[in-house]
């Protein structure tokens, strides 16, 4: 007898929280692109409109902030940053000036609006005309100061090494030095190669000798005279003397106030 086999049903899992709500959040943000996307278009035709200067300027401003209000409340219902919306797609302004005409716009359509407007124009006129004047005042220094190391080069270098730091001024001054046939060096050093160039300069001369024979020892000085004796021709007569006189020298000090006498 065959034996009947039982199917068991498969229960179909449903969709779960996170995606009703993942599907609750599309929707939201779908519709609420919707509501914003004529906005914007709407928002960036009456500014471009107000840049114009038509009669009816500050009108198509106002509107455009009024506009601006309705759009922040789209957003913060449905999350939307309203900052990125703003920089999305509010074209040819940053999301501070879109901001100002925002607080405008969060007025209503009062006479509060239009004087807080008429002051935010103002303002951005005395920022483009201070700009402006910047921008010039930069300009006008930037043509002086390259009319100068035009003049005095030397000027111009030396200014250019004041902003650098200390390691840098070197190496540059160093570097060219080197492509002129010199050295850098310190004030230490150039008093030490100072000193060597003039001892170098009276090496040859009788007061450098006489103060070399004053600092020789009694045997040298001794070594010395006979070394003269045999290369003048000269004979010491009584070498006992000579190195009795040899010990006996005056002091440097005391000769030259002798042959000053």
């Amino acid at each position: 007898m065959a034996q009947a086999t039982v199917k068991k049903s498969v229960k179909k899992k449903g969709p779960t929280k996170m995606d009703v709500a993942k599907k609750a959040r599309e929707a939201e943000v779908n519709a609420a692109s919707k509501k914003l996307l004529p906005l914007a278009k709407d928002i960036n035709v009456r500014l471009k409109k107000a840049d114009s200067k038509m009669a009816d300027a500050n009108d198509m401003r106002l509107s455009a902030a009024l506009q601006l209000a309705e759009a922040e409340k789209i957003a913060v219902e449905a999350k939307i940053p309203f900052k990125t919306w703003v920089t999305d797609n509010i074209t040819g302004r940053s999301y501070e000036t879109a901001r100002r005409l925002l607080v405008v716009g969060r007025l209503g359509d009062t006479e509060e609006a239009r004087l807080q407007l008429g002051d935010l124009r103002s303002g951005e006129a005395a920022r483009k005309r201070t700009s402006r004047q910047k921008k010039k005042a930069e300009k006008q220094a930037a043509e002086e100061q390259a009319e100068v190391n035009e003049k005095n080069p030397v000027d111009a270098v030396v200014r250019s090494l004041g902003s650098l730091d200390e390691g840098d001024q070197r190496a540059v001054i160093d570097t060219t030095a080197r492509k002129q046939g010199m050295v850098l060096v310190t004030k230490d050093d150039a008093k030490d190669l100072s000193k060597v160039k003039d001892v170098k300069a009276n090496s040859g001369t009788l007061e450098a000798a006489k103060n070399a024979f004053d600092d020789l020892s009694a045997k040298d000085k001794m070594t010395l005279l006979r070394y003269a004796s045999e290369v003048t021709g000269t004979p010491l007569s009584n070498p006992a003397e000579a190195v009795a006189d040899s010990t006996a020298a005056p002091s440097r000090s005391r000769r030259r106030a002798a042959e000053a006498a």
